[in-house]
């Protein structure tokens, strides 16, 4: 039996998806990086901005159609088309996140970012205890209300 918390093993989860998604190591996933530089080298956005959106729209209808492909099966294979498609969108949007924070000039190694992807996936329930594993002095203050600054600033 395992020593680890429901709680520390879904955080667990959330971390290794995170990883799948902004390094691209699920098949046909390019990493987080790559699709940044594949937006901003498209002549058709004039900003970070219009990047950002055409991003997010296009990972949105990506995620959409993920869970109507693992919907197909109906009831009888809710079971495990459930966790595949959560999964699925997680990997999805961890992408989607490094992405942006790459856009934003934002270093996808450092564990701010990366704890602040958890967070954005797994939601408040986690961010306290992702915190407080990564040294909360440095991703927020008293209470948990200052995020990350600009690229390079604390």
């Amino acid at each position: 039996m395992s020593d680890k918390s429901p709680g520390d093993r879904a955080l667990q989860l959330v971390n290794k998806v995170v990883d799948l998604g902004i390094e691209g190591r699920a098949p046909g996933l390019k990493p987080s990086i790559e699709v940044a530089t594949d937006y901003r080298q498209d002549s058709r956005f004039g900003s970070d901005e219009a990047r950002i959106n055409s991003l997010v729209r296009w990972h949105v209808a990506l995620t959409g159609t993920t869970g109507f492909l693992t919907g197909l099966g109906g009831l009888a294979s809710l079971p495990v088309t459930l966790p595949a498609g959560l999964g699925a969108a997680w990997v999805v949007q961890a992408r989607m996140i490094g992405a942006i924070a790459h856009l934003r000039g934002y270093d996808l190694a450092d564990d701010r970012v990366r704890t602040l992807a958890v967070a954005a996936i797994a939601g408040d329930a986690t961010v306290t205890q992702t915190v407080k594993q990564l040294g909360g002095a440095s991703l927020c203050g008293a209470g948990g209300q200052r995020w990350v600054g600009s690229p390079g600033k604390p």
